[in-house]
């Protein structure tokens, strides 16, 4: 499995542990203002990210520390359900007051070469595309993933607008709109799939991911969430 080489001096690697969580919350806190990831997870929302059938911390997770302190992490993350090709998230990040040390630029190696080894043991037959998201503040981030040969393939824009002054609803004829129900939430998952069968970077979701990171998730609001029956 591989390991952290080439670490600045004074600094150690370890596998992520639960009791990180807060740490890595005020690590977070301290980057947003320079990231603009536009999240603010508190330490309930990253413990359900973090601690779960689909991350094994000991294989699949280093932080850094310097001192005892928690400067840096990284994980590797196989969503599962795997459709075309075998697709890994890349997520981690570093301390604004850490960074320029070379501590990325580890990181993001030992993530390459995790995901590299994951890939020839679960799924050789697919191609494979290891992600890392970097925002359009994120600029030594972006700097970090083109220095590694990665390349960008897909944009996602964020659009915001007021909730005063709303249009009126669009009925549209055969369709009613009905609050969310749980006793369809598998309906809705099979529903999902068939929707974004298409969608470049996409894998089906399985129901244990889909209770994980999507409807069984802290963050889901069924309150203000809708379903649309025809027929």
């Amino acid at each position: 499995m591989p390991e952290l080489p080439d670490l600045p001096a004074g600094l150690s690697a370890r596998p992520l542990r639960p009791d990180d969580i807060e740490a890595i919350v005020r690590l977070l806190a301290a980057a947003e203002p320079l990231d603009d990831t536009g999240e603010n997870e508190n330490a309930d929302d990253l413990t359900e990210w973090f601690v779960n059938e689909r991350l094994d911390l000991a294989a699949d997770s280093r932080v850094v520390e310097d001192a005892g302190e928690l400067v840096a992490w990284a994980t590797v993350m196989d969503l599962g359900n795997h459709r075309d090709e075998y697709a890994l998230r890349l997520d981690g990040r570093v301390h604004p007051d850490h960074r320029a040390r070379g501590i990325g630029r580890v990181l993001l190696r030992w993530q390459l070469d995790r995901s590299a080894e994951l890939h020839r043991a679960r799924h050789p037959e697919m191609g494979g595309r290891f992600a890392v998201g970097v925002t359009t503040a994120h600029r030594s981030l972006e700097s970090l993933v083109v220095r590694a040969r990665m390349e960008p393939v897909q944009y996602y824009w964020q659009m915001h607008r007021p909730v005063t002054g709303l249009p009126a609803p669009r009925a549209t004829d055969g369709v009613e709109l009905v609050p969310y129900d749980r006793e369809r939430d598998e309906e809705v998952r099979v529903t999902h799939n068939r929707a974004f069968a298409d969608h470049f970077g996409t894998a089906e979701r399985d129901a244990y991911a889909w209770q994980t990171w999507f409807t069984g998730q802290r963050a889901f609001r069924p309150d203000v969430s809708r379903l649309a029956l025809a027929d």
